[in-house]
């Protein structure tokens, strides 16, 4: 049969991170108090605990032998439950579950508390990451190329390196040793303070909060591997001290997240939503001591307790300066900092630290006091009394404070312990403030009729628990009995824990389910019983059958059946004068009892001023009508006084008056209505006074699409946390339903009444799983200076030692000037100018589209070196200058090209004629790449079959509007090269016209007119016109010597021949 209780379970891993070789604690149900033995019949861990990593499933050991002694590590085990100490032997990085086995029982199980959560959201227990010591050198240039070496313990592959956040790329891993070459920085990368680190958080300590620099009192830091203060740490603090966890949230992947702080002190937390902590803004604050992660929160709608952020959209990869403030007073717990991640697989049935989505709308007034003013003439005594019996005098120059005690004694209940022989161990009435530790849940009240006293205490679910401030030595056999009074709906039922040592002198606890000795009572009343707990439960138990007869039984706690369990009788109980004694005693009520004017019972009174004047402020339970603390009897009455009140002040001594005038009114209690505004739909009319049933039912009568799918979901619920005379808070959650649920619901006001009234709604808890402290691997440290961080198998490492690395200014070469030359063969010359170089060839290196540039000569400034022609472009050249890395352009700060160029060297002829259409040659290198030439703005057409690397021919343009000396532009692909002087356009070799074959004709035209033009051989073919008058004559053919024309009809008369070649018209000679 499968047994929950048969079944060893892992409850906390300690600590939950560190590096192969660690000693780690097991937490837990052991069952077994030993290792393997021979007796085959007792229970006994068997064998080494078991560390299997999550996503892979590597398995690695963790011995429970300690090597260095030669024996085994002792197990702390008390009634089952207890710690072990194992060595991890593997060194497999990962996150990684724990188990354990026990003889005849099988393999441990984990309790849902106990897992952890990684930044790839896996469930583990213990992660182990890798370790940097060193790393070589310090610094290098910011364009990257420096050869880092990275040394440390347990690297693997793969693994990751970045140095300012800029990759390093991995030549070479072994487990101590990491060599990786610097990428460039590039531009607006962040270099200043603070910057990144790896895995953890910078822990700082100051004596006070003068100066919260370095320089300021007894500064100290660490760092440390989760959000959480070191608490040895803070050990040597001194008795007011201020501290600070600083660095950065790196968002595991992008999601919403909601930041949680909690201290045992005044604390602050801060975010940027980038790395600049001058970016900085408060997200969240608690004003004092928060012993939980949500106290203060849940119920608490006051604007000074914010212990949660608003929830922010992060980028997953990015890092986000973290900031947290403490002040605190030693001893202290210090202070953690949690997140809450919205959007993942993880369910309330898979871990307890998912929160479900919470809704809460609240309805207040302002609780105002009754306030007296009493004031007293005269010297002598006057008589503050609650009836005849009743009396309390008081000097007229008493102080406020003995006012005050004068008429709390009157409202407190009287009550007398008999036998006075019984020997008490404790008591405790709830009447001060240093023994309430006794009971740690319930809440001390003074709205209900208390047995004794003026308080008693509500719903309590653990009544005694020893502690050095309680109860340190509770002897059950000693003090066998329990006594308390009690009022309302209470189980019989309670659980004690004890402890004693056996017949076999070992120590062994039992946890023992008793009953009160009381039957059912009038649940309005109260009843004081008393319970010999030592011969009606404990003494008669089966389980400790092994006691010895004379052995002492110490009781650790006893508990309460929990109120959640109390189905068949529901509703709230109290308990007042509770008492360890070694007998029955007796508790009984004196009378008379204090004055209850109409069921009405006085929760709280103060007093402030002094002689003669007094102000008495007191607060009564229920809504009714506001009523006077304080009548006159046979005292001078004023304006404002009232006849009846719940206690009468009298005086006998003529010398002496008193006077009650009434300053101010308890307020009003909260009434009205207010709206509930949906997605679509505003509901109207809503009672400050609508119970949690028709609240429910009336939202789900309201829905619509958007939000039927929360509302009508059968598991919503929706309690009424409070229902005081000023104050309702409803409550909405689901049962089952798990995610990140959208803000669907607010509320307004509509007809409140009461004094200030206000109603509002806000989110308790967005669904999500709840980290707290931030684990190790979604922080980063804070640092000075650069750092270089790894990250194997997807596990940030630690530094324990000098992680620096700084991308130097001072340290990268630079360039100012390349120059590129090559002859007609296959060889060109690169030329680098700059500084920072060296002198030593082995130390540098130059390379060309990733082509070697053979180094001929070098010195600090330049270096010349050859190799392969290359094509006209553009390519990078890279300059590695070890050891500090590659060069950068001196004047731009990024890579370096080289700009191959064509080179035009020069043009034959040099000289043409305006009308163009020569045939020229342009000589230079290389030109192969030459895709068009310009003359001006002008294209020169190529002649394709007289081209190579060295010669291009093309057809020199018009002139058109271009100067006479015009530049001469070689175009190769998106490059250009321009160059002046090669070639002028001269005037003198444009052609003219040099004779006419005749110079009369018919005005009918027809006649063939021959036109002479020197030099025409070189512009046959181009475009030619002629003009006579106004008129174009047609061209019959072109000559070497000119152009043949038909003459138009033209009307009598001379006209002037104009002959147009490529545009520009041709000069006559005659």
């Amino acid at each position: 049969q499968f047994s929950a209780a048969q079944t060893p379970v892992v409850y906390q891993i300690s600590p939950p991170s560190g590096i192969p070789g660690n000693l780690i604690e097991i937490y837990g149900k052991t069952i077994a108090g030993r290792y393997e033995t021979l007796d085959f019949n007792v229970d006994y861990i068997d064998g080494p605990a078991i560390l299997m990593a999550e996503g892979d499933g590597w398995i690695s050991l963790c011995s429970f032998a300690d090597r260095q002694t030669g024996s085994i590590y002792p197990i702390q085990a008390e009634d089952g439950v207890g710690t072990m100490q194992c060595r991890v032997e593997g060194n497999h990085i990962g996150s990684h579950n724990v188990s354990f086995s026990v003889f005849n029982k099988g393999k441990s199980a984990v309790h849902k508390d106990a897992w952890l959560i990684s930044a790839k959201q896996e469930l583990f227990l213990y992660q182990i990451h890798s370790e940097i010591a060193s790393v070589f050198p310090a610094g290098g240039s910011l364009g990257g190329g420096t050869d880092l070496t990275i040394t440390g313990d347990y690297f693997e592959e793969p693994v990751q390196v970045t140095s300012a956040g800029v990759p390093c790329k991995v030549k070479h891993v072994s487990p101590q040793q990491i060599i990786c070459t610097t990428e460039p920085v590039g531009k607006g990368r962040r270099l200043g303070v603070p910057q990144p680190g790896n895995r953890g958080l910078l822990f700082e300590v100051w004596d006070d909060a003068s100066d919260l620099t370095e320089a300021g009192p007894g500064y100290r830091w660490q760092f440390v591997p989760n959000a959480s203060s070191p608490v040895r740490f803070l050990s040597a603090a001194k008795h007011s001290f201020s501290s600070r966890l600083r660095g950065f949230f790196v968002a595991p992947q992008t999601n919403n997240y909601t930041f949680w702080i909690q201290a045992d002190g005044q604390a602050s937390l801060y975010l940027s939503l980038s790395e600049d902590p001058g970016n900085k803004v408060r997200i969240a604050s608690i004003p004092a001591g928060n012993s939980e992660w949500s106290g203060n929160w849940v119920k608490n709608w006051s604007e000074s307790w914010q212990p949660k952020s608003q929830k922010f959209e992060l980028t997953g990869g990015l890092r986000y300066y973290l900031e947290a403030l403490h002040h605190g007073k030693t001893p202290s717990n210090g202070m953690r900092v949690g997140v809450q991640i919205h959007n993942t697989w993880l369910n309330p049935q898979v871990v307890n630290s998912y929160y479900r989505e919470r809704h809460e709308i609240r309805a207040r007034a302002l609780h105002l006091p009754e306030v007296q003013m009493l004031t007293v003439t005269g010297t002598g005594w006057f008589s503050i009394s609650g009836n005849s019996v009743l009396r309390r005098r008081i000097h007229t120059n008493a102080t406020a404070q003995q006012v005050q005690t004068a008429i709390e004694e009157l409202l407190s209940v009287g009550c007398d312990t008999e036998p006075t022989s019984a020997k008490i161990l404790f008591h405790d009435g709830f009447e001060k403030e240093g023994t309430r530790a006794s009971v740690t849940t319930g809440h001390v009240v003074s709205g209900t009729e208390p047995f004794c006293g003026r308080f008693s205490i509500c719903r309590p679910s653990q009544l005694v628990k020893t502690s050095p401030s309680t109860l340190t030595r509770y002897d059950l056999t000693e003090y066998t009995h329990v006594c308390f009074a009690h009022k309302g709906h209470m189980s019989r039922i309670f659980h004690i824990s004890v402890s004693y040592t056996n017949v076999s002198l070992c120590s062994v606890k039992r946890n023992l389910t008793c009953l009160w000795d009381f039957n059912e009572t009038d649940h309005k009343s109260w009843m004081f019983t008393c319970t010999d707990v030592w011969r009606g439960c404990v003494n008669h138990s089966t389980l400790l059958q092994d006691l010895p007869a004379t052995s002492p039984v110490f009781v650790h706690q006893i508990d309460l059946l929990s109120p959640m369990l109390q189905k068949e009788t529901p509703g709230s109980f109290y308990l007042d004068e509770i008492i360890i004694t070694d007998r029955a005693v007796t508790v009984s009520q004196r009378d008379p009892k204090p004055p209850w004017l109409g069921g009405r019972i006085i929760e709280a009174v103060t007093v402030v001023g002094s002689s003669p004047t007094y102000n008495v402020s007191w607060l009564a339970s229920g809504c009714g009508a506001s009523l006077p603390l304080l009548s006159l009897r046979g005292a001078l009455l004023c304006e404002g006084s009232e006849e009846v009140g719940y206690l009468y002040l009298s005086t006998e001594d003529v010398r002496v008056s008193v006077i009650t005038q009434r300053l101010q009114k308890s307020s009003p209690p909260i009434g009205g209505t207010f709206r509930i505004h949906l997605a679509g739909t505003v509901i109207s009319g809503v009672s400050v006074h609508i119970s949690s049933h028709h609240l429910r039912k009336l939202l789900q009568d309201n829905t619509d699409n958007s939000t039927a799918p929360y509302f009508k979901a059968s598991d919503l619920i929706v309690t009424k946390d409070s229902n005081s005379c000023y104050e309702s808070i409803w409550t909405l959650t689901w049962k089952r339903k798990t995610g990140d649920l959208p803000n669907f619901i607010s509320v307004s006001a509509e007809n409140l009444t009461g004094l200030k009234p206000t109603i509002s709604s806000r989110v308790i808890y967005d669904g999500g799983v709840f980290i707290g402290p931030i684990f190790g691997d979604m922080l980063a440290t804070f640092n000075n200076k650069t750092q270089v961080v790894v990250v194997v198998n997807d596990v940030p490492a630690t530094c324990s030692g000098l992680c620096s690395f700084q991308f130097s200014q001072e340290m990268t070469p630079l360039v100012s000037d390349v120059e590129y030359s090559s002859d007609d063969g296959s060889q060109a010359t690169v030329v680098i100018r700059g500084v920072g170089f060296t002198e030593q060839n082995t130390t540098l290196q130059v390379e060309v589209n990733n082509t070697t540039c053979h180094i001929v000569t070098l010195n600090r400034t330049e270096v010349v070196c050859n190799m392969e022609r290359l094509p006209v472009g553009v390519y990078l050249l890279t300059l590695l200058v070890r050891p500090y890395g590659f060069a950068l352009n001196a004047s731009t700060g990024e890579v370096i090209f080289l700009r191959v160029e064509p080179k035009l060297v020069a043009i034959e002829p040099p000289r043409a004629s305006e009308i163009g259409g020569l045939r020229v040659a342009l000589r230079g290198t290389g030109l192969e790449g030459v895709n068009l030439v310009l003359f001006g703005s002008q294209p020169c057409p190529i002649l394709d079959n007289a081209r190579n690397s060295t010669r291009i021919e093309c057809k020199v343009p018009s002139r058109g509007a271009e100067d006479a000396a015009v530049h001469v532009t070689l175009v190769s692909g998106y490059q250009s090269t321009t160059v002046t002087n090669l070639f002028q356009y001269d005037l003198s070799l444009n052609p003219t016209v040099v004779s006419l074959s005749r110079n009369r004709s018919g005005i009918a035209g027809g006649q063939e007119l021959q036109i002479g033009i020197s030099s025409f051989t070189s512009y046959r073919g181009a475009d030619v016109k002629v003009q006579i008058g106004h008129s174009w004559a047609h061209i019959q053919a072109q000559t070497d010597c000119g152009v043949n024309v038909t003459l138009p009809a033209l009307a009598a008369g001379w006209y002037n021949v104009s002959v147009i070649i490529n545009g520009v018209a041709v000069t006559s000679n005659r």
